[in-house]
């Protein structure tokens, strides 16, 4: 069967309340990374909105995270992520409506769009007038309504219903999205109780802090630029250590866009090792040293003609050992 296709960034708390539900059941799922507020006609046609997360099962698409959630749960029921009484079920529903609206405007529209979208995505200054008097104002009035909604001890395992449920994680994931938005240091005073300890669930599970293939794709790189530069010098192990690493890292960022960290191995490995600067720079030398390669010409032009295929031969190896890191992680998940 062909898994649940997720179209979204991780960038995104409604993405990753849908991405901590599929994990939490164990459901088979891929994510398709599109860069929030772009998107072409393509996603126009599964997103009218062109809002994410778009959740596409076979012939079914569903734009709103709420409903994709719910989907989820009647697909496969267990583990519930509602509370089996009605009562709390409600209560639960209505949580996860606070999060969505009342948490979503003040963390992301009042906060994450004035000092990191407007800046970075729409070329304008935020609104800094704004940022300040929601955290003097907005921020704690939400902060201490959640606490108000917290167990007051650890009889109900620190969650709100006693087992974990979708109040817990719409909550959570936003609490994940102030470390994207730089201002955690700025934030109002919070009070001292502490909150269910669902974020670390939501931190660990959809939404790591590095991808485990970015991980791997760099750690690589640094491994094999440390031998390559071993039979020189310090200086040599560090500069080749640094040069891979850093290629590493664009390649990366190039394979998040697309095809996506999550995208099967033959789609990922092509693009991480294509997308490498040094890797199309060693090609291109390759090219250009061509007679010098085959034999044809010789001479002092010649002398630095292997160094092309020795940097290819050094970028293919770090995006397999991404690869390897990225399985790793998904068996001891």
């Amino acid at each position: 069967m062909k898994p649940i296709l997720i179209v979204g960034s991780y960038l995104s708390p409604y993405v990753r309340k849908v991405l901590v539900c599929l994990e939490l059941k164990g459901m088979d799922y891929e994510v398709d990374h599109i860069v929030p507020f772009f998107g072409d006609d393509r996603f126009s046609k599964l997103s009218p909105l062109r809002r994410i997360p778009v959740l596409v099962d076979g012939d079914l698409v569903l734009t709103d995270s709420t409903a994709i959630c719910e989907y989820i749960e009647d697909k496969q029921p267990a583990p519930a992520l509602l509370p089996a009484d009605i009562r709390d079920r409600a209560r639960a529903r209505w949580l996860e409506e606070f999060a969505d609206t009342r948490m979503g405007d003040v963390f992301i529209w009042r906060l994450f769009n004035q000092i990191a979208i407007r800046p970075s995505v729409w070329g304008e200054k935020g609104d800094r007038e704004l940022v300040d008097r929601n955290l003097k104002e907005d921020v704690p009035m939400v902060l201490d309504y959640l606490e108000s909604e917290a167990p007051a001890d650890d009889s109900r395992g620190g969650f709100r219903f006693g087992a974990l449920s979708i109040a817990d994680i719409a909550v959570a994931c936003f609490f994940r999205g102030r470390r994207s938005g730089n201002w955690a240091r700025r934030s109002a005073p919070r009070p001292t109780r502490r909150r269910p300890p669902v974020a670390a669930s939501c931190r660990s599970r959809a939404v790591p802090h590095i991808h485990p293939f970015v991980w791997g794709h760099v750690i690589g790189a640094l491994i094999v630029g440390a031998a390559s530069g071993s039979s020189l010098d310090m200086k040599a192990v560090l500069t080749f250590s640094g040069l891979l690493a850093a290629n590493a890292a664009i390649g990366s960022l190039v394979c998040w866009w697309r095809p996506g960290l999550d995208a099967a191995a033959w789609k990922l490995w092509p693009m991480a090792t294509f997308a490498n600067p040094m890797m199309l720079a060693a090609i291109a030398f390759s090219i250009d040293q061509y007679d010098c390669l085959t034999g044809r010409a010789s001479g002092w032009n010649c002398m630095l003609s292997d160094v092309g295929p020795l940097t290819v031969a050094a970028c293919l190896p770090s995006p397999l050992i991404g690869l390897a890191v990225r399985w790793l992680k998904r068996r001891s998940a």
